[in-house]
Formats: C-alpha cells, sequence, structure tokens
C-alpha cells in the first residue's frame, strides 16, 4: 500500500515536471503579466509602494548576480555605483539642463567607466580582500560626496524639483513608477540570460568554481570580472536614477548606503545565486516581511522587534535553504523525482575509448605567443624547449636548473618520487607560478616572465591538474564547452565540438549530469576533455592515472596513444610505472628539484642512482 502511494507520488510529480517543462514560457510570461497587474488590481498607494520596492530590489540583486553570482566576486559595495548614477543623473538634469531620461543614460555611462576603471585596479586582489576592498571603496566614496559640497551640496543633499510629467520622468501616480522598476527588473534578467549562454557566462562560471582551471582553459580571469562588474554598474545605476526620481531627493548616506549593498547581495543569495529569478524570489520574501514588520514594530515599547523577526527568517532559510531557495527546492524536486539514478550516472562503459562522436584534429593553425603557429613545427623539431628552470618559495629552491626539450609528435614521461619538483615544473611552464632564474620556448617564440595562463592555453598549450578541479555548479557539457567557445566564440560550433570530445572519452551519455555524480575514473575523463576541447598541439597531463583500477589504467593508455596520433604532444607525470613504461618515448627522473637521468625507458629505469632514489641506497636491482 505504502509503496502504491509512493508510486503515485513520483508519478504525480513527472507529470508536474513535464507540464512545467512544455509550458515554461508560458507560464513564466503569465507570471510576468500578473506581477505587471498586482497594483492596478490592488489600487493601494501602500501597496504599489511594496511592489516597486520588490521590483527595484530585485533588480538590484540581478544586477549584483552578474559578478557575485555567476563570477562567484563578492562586493559588499555595489551601492557605489547606486549612488554615482543617482548623483550623475541628477546633476545632468539640474545643472547641465539635460533631460532626465537622456540623463540618465548619461549618468549610467559615466559609471560604467568608472566601474572599468576601478575594476582594472581592485580585481589584482581575490576572494575576501576583493570584498574588503570593495567596502572600503563604499566609504571612500561616500567622504567625496560630502567633502565636494560646491557640487554634491555635501550632508545637506540635492531636492529634484517636482516637474509632473512622463517627459520629466515624475508621475503622480506611484504605478507608473513600478512599471518602471519592473521594466528594469525584466530587463535586467534578460540581460543576465544572455550573458549566462554566452562565453562571458560560462567563464565567470568557471572563475566561481576555481579560478586556476578556468584560466587554463583559456579565460581571461581579470577581463571577464572587469566586464562583469561594468555591465552590473551600468545597471545599478540605471536603478539608482530611478530611486532618485521617486524620492526626489539624494543625499551621500542615503545613496552610499552599505545596508543597501548588503541587501544587494542578501536577495540574490537568499533566492539563489548564480540563477535568473533568484533575487526577485529573494526580494519578494525579503521586502514585504521587513516593511511590514518595520510598520508593526518599528516604534513604541517594541521597537526594534522587526530585526528580531527579520533575522529569525534569514536564519531560517539559510538552515534549510543554504544554497537558496530556488536551487533548494531544484533539488528536493529531483531527489523526488529521480529520473535517472546515481547508479546509471557513474556506470562505465564497456570501451570509453570508441565512445560515439570523433574528436576533430587538433588546429595546426594556432598561433604561438608571438604569433608563429605549431603547424610550422615539422616532425622531430622541438616543441617546447626549457632551459635552466630555476623556481624558488623564499629560501627554499624547488626546482633548479632544469631542462627540457620536447620534439612534435613525443611522449615525454616526467617521474620522480613525491616533492621531487614534477608539478612546480608543469606550475612554472603554464605561468602558475614565477620562476627565479630559466626561459621557457613554445613554438619558437619566447615565453615571457609573468605570460598569463589563459594566454599559453590559446596559443595550444594545455594542460590537466593533479587533483582534479571541475566546475562542479556546471553540467559535463559546459565544462567542455568552456575550452572550446572561449576560443572559437561560437556557441553551435563548440556545442558540436565538446559532445564530439564527450563521446571521445565515453562521457556523452552523462553530458547533462554534474561532475560530482562522476567517479574518479569519470572526473579524470572530464578534466582530460576539457584540455583536449582546446585543440592543443601540447598536452600536459599531471597524473592522469592516479586512483585508478588497472583496467581503468589500460583504458587511460590506450586514449593517450589515440591522442597522440592526432597530432598532440604529450608531457606527462605519472607514479604508474606501467603507463610510463608503454607510453613514454623519452623519461625524465626528478629528485629534489633536479634532474637526475633522462633516457628511454629501459635505460632510466636501470640507471644506478634512479633506482637508489626509488628503492633506497645499496638496492641490489
Amino acid at each position: 500500500m505504502r509503496s502504491s502511494l509512493q508510486n503515485k507520488d513520483k508519478s504525480l510529480i513527472a507529470r508536474i515536471a513535464a507540464f512545467l517543462g512544455k509550458y515554461e514560457k508560458v507560464l513564466l510570461a503569465m507570471g510576468m503579466a500578473l506581477f505587471l497587474a498586482l497594483p492596478f488590481i490592488a489600487q493601494s498607494g501602500y501597496f504599489t509602494h511594496i511592489l516597486y520596492m520588490v521590483a527595484i530590489a530585485g533588480y538590484f540583486g540581478t544586477a549584483w548576480n552578474i559578478l557575485g553570482g555567476y563570477g562567484g566576486q563578492n562586493s559588499l559595495g555595489f551601492a557605489v555605483f547606486l549612488g554615482i548614477g543617482a548623483y550623475a543623473s541628477t546633476l545632468f538634469y539640474m545643472k547641465a539642463g539635460i533631460n532626465p531620461w537622456i540623463a540618465s543614460a548619461l549618468g549610467a555611462g559615466v559609471c560604467a567607466v568608472i566601474a572599468f576603471v576601478l575594476g582594472f585596479l581592485l580585481f589584482r586582489l581575490r576572494q575576501v580582500f576583493f570584498t574588503f576592498a570593495t567596502m572600503a571603496l563604499l566609504k571612500v566614496i561616500t567622504l567625496f560626496a560630502i567633502y565636494f559640497r560646491k557640487l554634491t551640496n555635501g550632508n545637506l543633499g540635492i531636492s529634484l524639483p517636482v516637474n509632473t510629467g512622463a517627459i520629466n520622468l515624475s508621475f503622480e501616480n506611484k504605478n507608473f513608477y513600478f512599471l518602471l522598476a519592473a521594466l528594469l527588473l525584466f530587463m535586467g534578467m534578460f540581460i543576465t540570460y544572455k550573458i549566462r549562454k554566452s562565453r562571458l557566462g560560462l567563464g565567470l562560471l568557471a572563475l566561481r568554481d576555481d579560478h586556476d582551471a578556468a584560466e587554463s582553459l583559456g579565460v581571461d580571469s581579470h577581463v571577464a570580472k572587469v566586464i562583469a562588474m561594468t555591465v552590473g554598474a551600468f545597471m545599478v545605476s540605471l536603478g539608482g536614477t530611478l530611486q532618485a526620481f521617486y524620492v526626489l531627493y539624494i543625499d551621500p548616506i542615503s545613496v552610499f548606503d552599505f545596508k543597501t549593498s548588503i541587501q544587494m547581495a542578501l536577495v540574490a543569495i537568499l533566492g539563489g545565486v548564480g540563477t535568473l529569478a533568484g533575487p526577485f524570489v529573494g526580494a519578494a520574501l525579503i521586502i514585504p516581511v521587513d516593511t511590514l514588520l518595520r510598520a508593526k514594530f518599528g516604534g513604541g515599547h517594541l521597537q526594534g522587534l522587526n530585526l528580531v523577526f527579520y533575522g529569525a527568517t534569514l536564519l531560517i532559510m539559510v538552515i534549510f535553504f543554504p544554497q537558496g531557495i530556488l536551487p533548494g527546492l531544484g533539488s528536493i524536486f529531483k531527489r523526488k523525482q529521480k529520473v535517472a539514478s546515481k547508479t546509471d550516472l557513474i556506470k562505465e562503459p564497456a570501451d570509453w575509448t570508441e565512445g560515439p562522436g570523433l574528436m576533430d584534429c587538433p588546429d595546426q593553425n594556432t598561433e604561438g605567443i608571438e604569433g608563429k603557429t605549431a603547424s610550422k613545427i615539422v616532425e622531430g623539431e622541438a616543441l617546447i624547449e626549457v632551459k635552466d628552470l630555476t623556481v624558488k618559495f623564499g629560501g627554499l629552491t624547488a626546482v633548479n636548473g632544469f631542462n627540457l626539450s620536447l620534439r612534435k609528435g613525443e611522449i615525454v614521461g616526467l617521474i620522480g618520487p613525491n616533492g621531487a619538483g614534477k608539478t612546480t615544473v608543469f606550475n612554472a611552464i603554464t605561468g602558475y607560478v614565477r620562476t627565479a632564474k630559466g626561459q621557457v620556448y613554445f613554438c619558437g617564440d619566447k615565453v615571457r616572465q609573468g605570460t598569463k595562463p589563459h594566454r599559453l592555453c590559446r596559443s595550444g598549450l594545455a594542460r590537466t591538474f593533479q587533483i582534479v578541479k571541475p566546475f562542479v555548479r556546471m553540467t559535463l557539457l559546459e565544462n567542455v564547452m568552456l575550452g572550446s567557445i572561449i576560443k572559437k566564440n561560437d556557441r553551435l560550433r563548440s556545442l558540436k565540438k565538446a559532445e564530439e570530445v564527450l563521446g571521445f572519452v565515453g562521457l556523452l551519455d552523462q553530458k547533462d549530469a554534474f561532475p560530482t555524480r562522476l567517479t574518479v575514473a569519470g572526473q579524470k575523463r572530464l578534466d582530460l576533455a576539457r584540455a583536449l576541447s582546446t585543440e592543443p598541439v601540447l598536452l600536459m597531463l599531471d597524473e592522469p592515472m592516479a586512483g585508478l583500477l588497472p583496467n581503468e589504467v589500460e583504458e587511460m593508455i590506450s586514449t593517450i596513444r589515440k591522442i597522440v596520433s592526432k597530432g598532440v604532444s604529450v608531457i606527462i607525470i605519472e607514479h604508474v610505472m606501467t603507463a610510463i613504461m608503454s607510453l613514454c618515448d623519452r623519461v625524465i627522473v626528478m629528485d629534489r628539484g633536479e634532474k637526475i637521468a633522462e633516457g628511454l625507458p629501459e635505460e632510466v629505469t636501470s640507471n644506478r642512482r634512479v633506482i637508489d632514489v626509488y628503492l633506497g641506497e645499496g638496492y641490489n636491482a
């Protein structure tokens, strides 16, 4: 009986899911129409004011969500752009006599330019340091607004004249302000949707999950974050202008309000960061509750009780929906629906190297660091040369005088005990650590000190990581699309390329799953697929077989051979000697940061010094 009820429950959920999926756009349009009609149905000025506040807060949250939700850059000073936009448009209107509609666009343009410049400076900082810098920036700009009294009227603020009329962006009926705020909200959601589907959006999502992995696939992290900040600032500025004309008064304390910055982030976090409708859902919950509680308990002997209810509401939401309302409800729905079981998602194909789709040959016309193409490097000529590479961390020399030359079409193995400096060599070659001495040449071009990983990736050098770095909030298809779309900037071609590469590594049937559902072998394949999607001429693999079962090791060896047969050269770090012996043309052995041996696999394994390093001095081979 109980099983029968559960089956009926699952069947009902499946039917609801199918209905929502089929009529998603129609239901969304109906919801938007209902939201727009609410003030005209209620015919209450106070109710319309609450709806306006919901719409404008949702819009601000949507603007913040581009940088904070999709890009993972938590700014707590975004109200600085609200204030700059409000002041700029107001001054254009009152002192230059420019029409408010034009003034709002000019103000947003000024704000975007300022955000662009500030972004180039602030995004040299990462994580919490960036957050603190934005908070300090908000305080500094507030003090500037107070200090320059001749321009801003200081603490006294600026009162806007009442010139009723649509041409003057001034209305007697609050319904029109609400319609403008709702229009901004829908516009913001549309912009967010387009960004999410673009090359910029995938890059931001990747940066949110893992900065280094995103750079390794060609994402220019600095430029992506600056663009996201500029777009968000432009949007917030337009909302700041509407706020100024709604209140008809601005002053430094109200427009550069730290609480407004917190609210922008809070509505997005509560509704679900990185989701399209999350900021609106968060605003629809927070704003009415906050407004009604302040009205009920804002004065008298119960003053401050509203903050207790407000805090309790947020606490409950954080406990039960830590990822936000929409992601929380989505995960509950998916758990009940169970379209695919967990075992379906982690099953291993019998022969995944022969999966559907064919990986394209790499683009041999990939430009090198200085413009030389890989096609000019003939078979047997050096594709990459490392000369006297030295890396120091303070007083510790991690790599000392390392040399490497890899010819086109070769597979070179880099082995040695843990701590020998192998991964540090990879990091130095690919631009993740600075070198103290030495030089790298790729495709005949000199790689300058400080060359960013994304530039090396775009020149044809791809890598994987010792510890896999999947983008856990992106599907497998989106993970692999990123490397291709950064290079081609063509969504359809990148989609096709991603499906081909996923087919090549045997993950095509799981393309809509998330990386957390994969086994270790699956995640290793995904890491390899992402690197292949960039169409490299040189592939650097850092322990691609660590943690794999013997049959999985054999499959990975077979796949690497197929990759090399398509014209890709390989440098591989690996502790599985079966793989090194069967794959590599040459093997380099490192110990304590130095090269101690180089030669054919058979020569290296019989080298007395190598035996001493691996098995101990005096061991009888």
